[in-house]
């Protein structure tokens, strides 16, 4: 997959790089940006580097690419993948975290929006899915503004680190779906 980025009105999507070391330090640091995820906030700089570095290899292959949310005065504020990338069924998974400090502020939707016109309207994607912890009601919100619809319910699908288990919800969204919500004639 190409990596590119793509620029919205308050925000741009970068590729990821050891360059955003710091800031995404800064966030991943914070309990509640963690509240939704499997794993405990990073305790050091040094864990941050270890899955960043990961992200940057991954982004790498064919099958995943990340980038980093960067807001218009540089401040590097989340990151936003696609995972599971399936050439053949022209198919993907979403996988994002943006900064709590940046919650509630359209940062999500932009960077959505973003990712949703690149896949379905450049590469010609048919399905776009997303996996959220079934508690998470703003990133649900968010999901069914962007056009999602809810597929089912993975029951007890996490597994946190103290041994809890929690449901996750599937969100999909298909192109023809996107392309009506838009607008948009992808013939």
């Amino acid at each position: 997959m190409e990596k590119e980025i793509l620029i919205g009105k308050r925000i741009k999507l970068v590729p990821i790089s050891m360059e955003g070391l710091d800031d995404m330090h800064d966030y991943s640091t914070m309990p509640e940006f963690f509240k939704f995820f499997e794993y405990e906030p990073f305790k050091n700089i040094d864990e941050t580097k270890n899955y960043l570095e990961r992200l940057v290899m991954e982004s790498n292959s064919n099958e995943t690419n990340f980038w980093f949310i960067e807001i218009n005065d540089g401040k590097i504020i989340g990151t936003f993948g696609i995972v599971k990338i399936d050439e053949r069924r022209k198919s993907a998974e979403l996988k994002f975290g943006i900064s709590p400090r940046y919650w509630n502020q359209g940062y999500f939707s932009e960077a959505m929006e973003l990712v949703l016109k690149n896949l379905f309207q450049k590469l010609d994607f048919h399905r776009i899915v997303v996996l959220t912890h079934a508690d998470n009601a703003g990133t649900i919100k968010g999901l069914i503004n962007a056009g999602f619809q809810r597929e089912g319910t993975l029951r007890d699908y996490l597994l946190y680190e103290n041994g809890e288990r929690f449901d996750v919800i599937i969100f999909s969204i298909l192109k023809n779906e996107f392309s009506n919500r838009i607008k948009w004639n992808p013939t």
